[in-house]
């Protein structure tokens, strides 16, 4: 009898002990319009009073933060909810842009990649701002950082961040996309 106790104790703790350690949700579906909600909720206060309604926001991809890369479904799902709730909601004029091909992030701030003004497209230079998010999967969760930057002076006017749990969802997006070929294999 004691034996049976201490196998049940011991079969109890296991259990509780499991389910304590997961943290976040594998079995749950993400909601990405919420997290850019919430992302542009934290950062209306922010980033929008420095912008006027008729100006054109540029927008790129989400770059996962340690790489700068934007190459992940994740990074298109974030990006194109984003670009849809600043002209839905915020009705502002967006113009998409690659990051990776026009402009890049690193150590000495936000630069064109460029030095032939002609090189850069016509949309690049009519606006003033660029919205440029960023993001980072940690073991329990998806952070987000939406920054405001002058392209004039390479200025971040204002920045925001949101978290959420992870999910499996957001882990399955997240892995790198595979350059499609156009190569066709016959038998």
């Amino acid at each position: 009898m004691n034996k049976i106790k201490h196998i049940i104790l011991i079969s109890t703790l296991i259990f509780f002990t499991a389910c304590s350690s997961k943290t976040f949700s594998w079995d749950s579906s993400t909601d990405y319009d919420q997290i850019i909600s919430q992302l542009l909720k934290k950062a209306a206060n922010q980033i929008f009073p420095n912008i006027k309604k008729d100006e054109v926001l540029l927008v790129s991809n989400f770059a996962e933060t340690t790489t700068l890369r934007s190459d992940t479904k994740l990074s298109f799902v974030l990006s194109d909810m984003l670009k849809n709730k600043l002209v839905s909601k915020y009705s502002y004029t967006v113009r998409e842009i690659e990051l990776s091909k026009q402009f890049r992030i690193g150590k000495e701030g936000f630069k064109v990649l460029t030095r032939d003004a002609s090189k850069i497209n016509n949309s690049v230079i009519a606006a003033r701002y660029a919205v440029v998010g960023n993001y980072t999967v940690t073991k329990n969760q998806l952070i987000l950082f939406l920054k405001l930057i002058d392209i004039q002076n390479g200025y971040v006017l204002a920045s925001s961040t949101y978290s959420t749990d992870l999910t499996d969802d957001i882990e399955e997006l997240n892995k790198k996309v595979l350059e499609v070929t156009n190569e066709i294999y016959q038998p």
